[in-house]
Parts: C-alpha cells; structure tokens; sequence
C-alpha cells in the first residue's frame, strides 16, 4: 500500500477543483451555481488557512490576476495573501516584478491589497545595485506615483 501525504493530496485536490471553479466563473452562470462555487472556495480557502505546509502555485494565480473577472481576482488576491507569506525569502523576492506587473488596470483596493503583499516581501531585500531598484519600481506614471505614495505612507507611519 502507498502511504500519501494528507496535505499534499489536500493541496493537489484543492487545486484541481479550485482551477476548474475559477474557469468556470469567467463564464456566465447562474445565481444558484455562482452562490454553490463560492461557497465552495470559501470552504477550500479555510482549510488553506489552518494548513501552513500546503505551498500555493503564486505564479500561476499571480499570471491569472490579469483579464480575470473582479469575483475570481479578489479570490485570487485572498490565496495570494495565504500563499506569498509561506514563500522562502528568496522566492518572495522573485516575486516582486511579477506583483508589480499585475497591478495594472486594478482596483484602487486591489493595488493596496497587491502592494500590501509587494511591501512585506521587501523586508527580504538586500539591492547593492541601483538599476536592479529601479526595476521593482512601476515604470507607469500614474502607477508609479501611487506606489510612491504608498510606500511613503507606510515610513510615515509610527513604530511602537
């Protein structure tokens, strides 16, 4: 008999029906099926939760984030916020363009929750490079002047 690891079953199941809801909802359904899917993605992201050892694919869920619907991009953003923190520090670091390409054509709410998660990863940072800091930064205009903002609001707040 084959022993399996429990979370990574979990993880592999979760996944497969969590891919397979989120394809489902880029097309239109009912009320009925939208209110039994989400119920369902509620269930599977609480048990994301409380299992730490379950290593989300960021990658995937971060290339997603772009033509995605509001409904699965908040989701999205809810298993990122799971998934990023359970990161090594250097694949935190990998991760960094690929936030800061996602923000575009966001939610004010969704950039914050996106440069919530850009800023905790900073903290691994080490850059002795000037041009290597020039390319986490967004290279749009209106972008890059409210990343700057953002990241100037968080100096300006105190530290207990």
């Amino acid at each position: 008999m084959v022993e399996v690891d429990a979370a990574l079953l979990f993880e592999a199941v979760a996944f497969c029906i969590e891919a397979a809801l989120l394809t489902y909802m880029y097309t239109e359904c009912t009320y009925n099926l939208l209110s039994l899917a989400m119920e369902l993605l509620s269930h599977i992201t609480k048990r994301l939760q409380t299992r730490s050892q379950v290593q989300l694919p960021i990658i995937v869920l971060i290339e997603q984030l772009d033509g995605a619907t509001p409904i699965v991009q908040n989701f999205i953003l809810v298993y990122l916020r799971i998934g990023i923190p359970r990161l090594s520090p250097v694949n935190q670091i990998e991760m960094l363009p690929l936030l800061i390409k996602s923000m575009n054509d966001k939610t004010k709410k969704q950039i914050d929750s996106i440069l919530l998660l850009y800023s905790g990863a900073l903290i691994h940072l080490t850059i002795t490079d000037a041009a290597a800091l020039k390319s986490l930064v967004p290279p749009d205009g209106t972008m890059k002047e409210y990343y700057l903002c953002y990241q100037l609001t968080l100096l300006l707040i105190p530290y207990r």
